[in-house]
């Protein structure tokens, strides 16, 4: 993305996050009217901005609680093993499945380490004691209120 795409899709009134692992930089944004969260980054020094809409984000992390429950889930965004179908299921992964065939698949599923990092912020995930980045969806999140933790910690740092 150029500098007139990033300031056409509003960059500039984004937050500022780290991932959990690495600590590398993004920024993303959430819009309520369209229900979609937005996170850009920077890959390869090539700047990528991903869409996500809530519905997905929800089915995805429904999907992981259903498979792992209390043990939690993790990140498995793996760029190797991701189109080799050897990823192990998680939250990369199962992106990765829902964005399969498009040529930007593995890139999409990559954003697992933002995702992470902001649900983990807006309480959304927490973390498994003791791993480096095993997440378990947390008791009091719904498809109903999704929308509603992620606006809330977009708005409150804005």
């Amino acid at each position: 993305m150029n500098i007139e795409e990033g300031e056409k899709s509003g960059i500039n009134e984004c937050k500022i996050g780290k991932t959990i692992a690495q600590e590398k930089e993004f920024r993303w944004k959430f819009n309520d009217d369209e229900g979609m969260l937005h996170i850009f980054r920077t890959i390869s020094n090539r700047q990528r901005h991903d869409s996500f809409p809530v519905n997905e984000l929800w089915d995805v992390l429904n999907e992981l609680n259903n498979h792992y429950g209390k043990i939690g889930f993790p990140l498995a965004n793996s760029v190797k093993k991701l189109p080799q179908g050897t990823e192990i299921p998680g939250l990369g992964s199962a992106h990765y499945a829902r964005s399969s065939g498009k040529s930007d698949s593995v890139g999409r599923a990559q954003a697992a380490s933002q995702l992470a990092a902001i649900y983990l912020e807006a309480g959304i995930v927490s973390r498994i004691e003791g791993s480096r980045v095993q997440l378990r969806l947390n008791e009091n999140i719904s498809k109903e209120n999704l929308s509603e933790h992620l606006s809330r910690l977009y708005k409150s740092s804005k």
